[in-house]
């Protein structure tokens, strides 16, 4: 499970939920998992489900980085849509990119994300 969207509830407390194949499930914070500010919106991953399938955000989460510690990551010069994507793709919530779903210019910021962070699994399925 990845990729969350995030509403305030009655008290004006935040409510993150995440997506999971049996549908929208509250965020559990006694789990390990990292919220990414882009801009402006909050996803929320599964810490060791990143570091397991992709190697960037196991060298981001060791001890030494300062991330390794923090419960929110805020990723600069990234498009929203692009890793909301990229993260579906890492959880298995969807094992291709559709092309024809997403415009020209999202498939250009899937690309050049998958590519800053080092991820030729998806290169390839972006190319094709």
């Amino acid at each position: 499970a990845v990729v969350s969207t995030q509403s305030t509830g009655m008290s004006g407390d935040v409510i993150n939920r995440v997506e999971a194949p049996g549908g929208v499930v509250p965020v559990d914070r006694s789990h390990v998992y990292v919220e990414f500010l882009v801009e402006g919106e909050r996803l929320v991953a599964d810490r060791a489900l990143l570091s397991q399938k992709c190697a960037f955000f196991e060298n981001m989460f060791r001890p030494e980085f300062r991330e390794s510690l923090a419960t929110e990551v805020e990723m600069k010069n990234v498009n929203v849509t692009a890793m909301r994507r990229f993260l579906s793709y890492l959880s298995g919530a969807s094992s291709h990119v559709e092309q024809e779903e997403l415009s020209l210019r999202d498939l250009f910021y899937l690309y050049q994300l998958s590519d800053m962070l080092l991820y030729s699994p998806l290169l390839k399925h972006v190319t094709h």
